[in-house]
């Protein structure tokens, strides 16, 4: 989903400027759009990515709540239960799910996606057996929490960051697109 914020910030940029509020910028300009795309995705997978090992990860240590119970005899298209060996509480999903749903509500004044994906997400996990339904109501709850300190201080925190972006090339600028999407996919 960070990706499709990506895109739809080169496609539409003025939001994406009004929400960091920076001027100086002509975003008719297609390398200008390019690079706030390249801004969008890289800002929302390192703020998410710090929710998750900053805020998701020690809370399942300390709480320490068990999976549902692993049923070899149920039959799904893809096992996922059986990938999942850590602890339930909160599920990480529904965190960065509601995470990046707000996100795209708050810029782009899309409800619709807050309203299907997110429940879609946390019933999956719980179609899965990878989480209580409990366990997707309190990541979803962290992570909309997250995602609005982190939407209300982007002028703060992600200045510097759009700013390094402007300035280098558009090469580099791709590079570090890549290198975030590989650290996110490991």
């Amino acid at each position: 989903m960070a990706l499709t914020l990506g895109i739809n910030a080169y496609w539409q940029p003025e939001k994406m400027f009004r929400m960091l509020d920076v001027t100086g910028y002509d975003y008719k300009d297609r390398l200008v759009r390019f690079k706030l795309a390249i801004f969008t995705f890289v800002y929302v997978c390192i703020t998410c990515l710090v929710m998750i090992f900053g805020i998701i990860q020690p809370m399942k240590k300390y709480l320490n709540r068990d999976r549902p119970a692993y049923r070899k005899e149920m039959r799904r298209l893809k096992d996922l239960r059986s990938r999942e060996k850590e602890q339930s509480m909160p599920s990480g999903d529904s965190a960065s799910c509601s995470y990046q749903c707000l996100y795209y509500m708050m810029i782009f004044q899309n409800p619709l996606v807050m309203v299907f994906i997110l429940p879609l997400c946390m019933l999956g996990r719980v179609y899965a057996h990878c989480h209580w339904f409990g366990d997707t109501i309190v990541g979803a709850i962290i992570g909309l929490i997250c995602s609005r300190i982190s939407l209300r201080y982007m002028h703060v925190i992600g200045i510097p960051l759009f700013k390094f972006i402007m300035d280098i090339s558009p090469t580099t600028s791709i590079f570090l697109s890549f290198v975030t999407m590989i650290f996110v996919f490991i």
